[in-house]
């Protein structure tokens, strides 16, 4: 399973940890990290709120398997980056969360097309994506 982020956000470990304990989940960290981003564990000034749901959320629904962390820096192309790094691993986790990333509405039509031949050739290869729509919807109305 993998979890995708942006804006160099990450988890903290120790909340991790807690929320395992109070759910009766077996203790796992997270256990591989890719992408551009220097993602730091721990929430200075909660920066983690995001993150802490994500890792949480897929580690309780599927506690126990390898989870694996992308995180690349906030940019209209950050899902692109990301996919092209799925799309080049040879042995991608099979299940992707996605809850946040830039509106499409920063896209270029080039841009969203490549992105939509990433999906496609990542959903060939029976990798499966989740995401949300965002907190305004797709377009993101700000």
């Amino acid at each position: 399973a993998a979890v995708f982020e942006t804006i160099a956000e990450s988890f903290d470990g120790q909340d991790l940890s807690s929320f395992q304990q109070l759910s009766g989940l077996p203790q796992a960290n997270v256990s591989h990290f890719s992408g551009n981003a220097n993602a730091t564990l721990g929430c200075p000034n909660y920066e983690c709120l995001e993150p802490n749901t994500d890792v949480q959320l897929l580690m309780g629904i599927a506690s126990g398997v390898d989870l694996t962390y992308y995180n690349f820096d906030f940019s209209a192309n950050s899902i692109l980056l990301y996919l092209s790094a799925v799309s080049s691993d040879p042995s991608p986790p099979w299940v992707h969360s996605i809850s946040w990333g830039p509106p499409e509405r920063h896209l270029s039509p080039d841009e969203a097309n490549r992105m939509n031949e990433e999906f496609a050739k990542n959903s060939a290869r029976g990798v499966t994506f989740v995401t949300s729509s965002g907190d305004d919807g797709v377009n993101n109305r700000a």
